[in-house]
């Protein structure tokens, strides 16, 4: 998936000799990262073609070989403009013609566009962008609009093929919002929609900023109009919404087609509100939140909740940020979809839970096999992961990240091997982060050794500092 940057040049044309699909897939293995290495090798294996020409290689091959480079690209640096092009598909097609042949009638090659800070190339490139792409779904995400004429530019390119919209992650500045919203109005469609993440952001005219102080509400028709648009997708399964729910036509939604729903800056939920708030989408998949203390505000959605436990059989992904204890919230709620939990303390005060029964009595009552848990809570008791070991759940986690404190004991639990035989507890992890160590030297290079074949990723931070023996095991594994 391409990138279009400030840069149009990139070290990364220079990589391609033209020596043949070795040195390219060579230079391409070093571009990608680790995890798609595997698959250019397979590649580079499978064909038969290894000493042939750049000129010669199968047309078929090039085009594998071109999206692999594409589909992973580097992450966009926020801030000043110092982008690198080296997942723009403009490197594969200076290398030679026969290439830009290939690339140029490659669609799938042209189908992400990631701009910030625009200007007028960037308009130009988008034009060449969606004519390269034709009729495939695109993704886009434009940030840092300020400068106007060329972000509007983008934009009315952009809303003139948002039939084959499939994700958009937009900025707007509130200059733009009122000219956004009528050129969104009905007949324009946006069927192929499946994920959307819209916010208005910076005003850049100081009239329209004292205009905004006197009349802030001004912006709601606008928004509730662009989100009403956006809801009209019959494949829109993803949403992150920001700001105030009221004014993101949040009852017009489609609620039993989203599965996923982040909410961000301006939206806290309490407990009782979450659980209220979930009951709206039975087909919830995936939910990221922040959790506020009990509030006396009477919420849209809030309703009465039964005494048993609520079941969402769906839920596989549960993220939250919290400000105080979630106890009343994990006693109403199953999951026996669990897969993914972080729960992450906002607040310096009192642990999550004060009590660990709440949260054994859900695991127990969902039935889950729990992959990852992430939890960052300093204030959590250590008895709490030793408890752990004790759950079903848990047995099938691939991932822990902890930062309340852990001892010997803890070390010892998840070191201890049934005789000839996986590990009696968690057998299952590859990543293990603690971020409160407080061991005997020794203890962790017990551990990370009696884990060597399953390990593949860890960390361990104490402020007493590490021992000799754990130094010279976390050095064997490139870690300090």
């Amino acid at each position: 998936m391409p990138y279009i940057f400030q840069s149009l040049a990139s070290p990364s044309s220079q990589a391609f000799s033209a020596g043949g699909i070795k040195d390219a897939m060579s230079s391409m293995r070093v571009s990608v990262s680790k995890k798609v290495r595997s698959s250019v090798d397979r590649l580079a294996l499978q064909n038969d073609y290894s000493m042939v020409s750049i000129s010669h290689i199968p047309v078929e091959l090039l085009g594998d070989i071109f999206r692999l480079y594409t589909n992973n690209p580097r992450a966009a640096p926020l801030g000043p403009r110092s982008y690198k092009a080296g997942r723009n598909p403009m490197v594969l097609a200076q290398v030679c013609s026969h290439w830009r042949n290939v690339a140029t009638n490659l669609p799938a090659l042209w189908t992400t566009i990631r701009i910030s800070q625009p200007t007028k190339c960037h308009a130009r490139l988008v034009n060449l962008w969606l004519e390269r792409a034709a009729d495939q779904p695109l993704d886009v995400t434009l940030t840092e609009l300020d400068n106007l004429i060329p972000a509007w530019a983008i934009l009315t390119s952009l809303v003139a093929r948002s039939e084959f919209w499939k994700r958009i992650h937009i900025a707007l500045p509130l200059d733009l919002l009122s000219r956004f919203a009528q050129v969104l109005q009905s007949p324009r469609r946006c069927n192929m929609l499946e994920s959307v993440q819209f916010y208005d952001h910076v005003i850049v005219s100081k009239q329209l900023f004292d205009c905004h102080i006197q009349n802030p509400g001004w912006t709601i028709p606008y928004l509730r109009d662009i989100w009403t648009f956006f809801y009209t997708s019959t494949s829109l399964r993803d949403v992150v919404w920001t700001g105030e729910l009221e004014t993101l036509a949040f009852n017009s939604s489609p609620f039993k087609q989203i599965t996923s729903i982040e909410l961000r800056f301006g939206i806290a939920l309490d407990a009782e509100d979450a659980v209220s708030f979930m009951q709206l989408f039975p087909n919830l998949q995936a939910f990221h939140a922040r959790i506020s203390p009990p509030s006396s505000s009477h919420s849209a959605w809030k309703s009465h909740l039964p005494t048993s436990p609520i079941t969402f059989e769906h839920l596989d992904t549960l993220h939250l940020r919290l400000d105080s204890s979630i106890s009343f919230l994990f006693a109403h709620i199953t999951l026996p979809a669990l897969r993914d939990l972080k729960l992450w303390s906002i607040t310096c005060g009192i642990p999550l839970f004060h009590d660990f029964a709440v949260l054994d009595n859900f695991f127990r009552r969902s039935h889950c096999q729990l992959q990852k848990f992430h939890y960052d809570d300093r204030h959590a008791p250590e008895s709490f992961m030793q408890e752990w070991g004790s759950l079903h759940s848990l047995q099938f986690l691939v991932s822990i990240y902890w930062t309340g404190k852990i001892s010997d004991s803890t070390v010892s639990l998840l070191t201890r091997c049934i005789e000839n035989g996986p590990h009696a507890v968690m057998p299952f992890l590859k990543d293990l982060h603690f971020t409160s160590c407080d061991t005997t030297d020794g203890m962790i290079a017990a551990l990370l050794l009696s884990r060597a074949s399953t390990l593949t990723d860890c960390s361990f931070y104490s402020k007493k500092g590490k021992g000799p023996i754990d130094k010279r095991a976390l050095s064997t594994w490139g870690l300090s």
